[in-house]
């Protein structure tokens, strides 16, 4: 009898302890129950198709500019530098050379910004 009560106390223990720390939902997620889909009809993906043909064809197409990318003979040029004057960015490293500050990103040594 005392090992059933026990079995018993700690099974509602331990589900009271998960339900704790799961995961809680995040209120700005949309679940799948409220989810509604929308029916379509053919008149209304005429209509769609023609507003995409007319958006296309007025949109600009924007210049993105070119990557520029430090080579290991341009950063040995330099020193890496290690300070609390400009901000920490996860991944990144910055480099002082010929009187410049380059933050160079870590995996593929793309220059990100020059600081000074």
């Amino acid at each position: 009898m005392f090992i059933k009560k026990m079995i018993i106390t700690f099974s509602i223990i331990a589900f009271i302890g998960t339900s704790l720390y799961a995961k809680q939902q995040d209120p700005d997620m949309i679940s799948y129950k409220d989810y509604k889909e929308k029916k379509v009809t053919s008149s209304s993906t005429k209509k769609v198709n023609n507003d995409k043909k007319v958006v296309t064809a007025t949109k600009k197409v924007e210049k993105k500019p070119a990557k520029k990318f430090a080579t290991m003979a341009f950063l040995k040029k330099g020193t890496m530098i290690n300070t609390n004057k400009y901000e920490n960015i996860k991944y990144t490293d910055l480099y002082r050379i010929e009187n410049k500050v380059y933050r160079i990103s870590r995996k593929d040594n793309e220059i990100l910004a020059v600081l000074n």
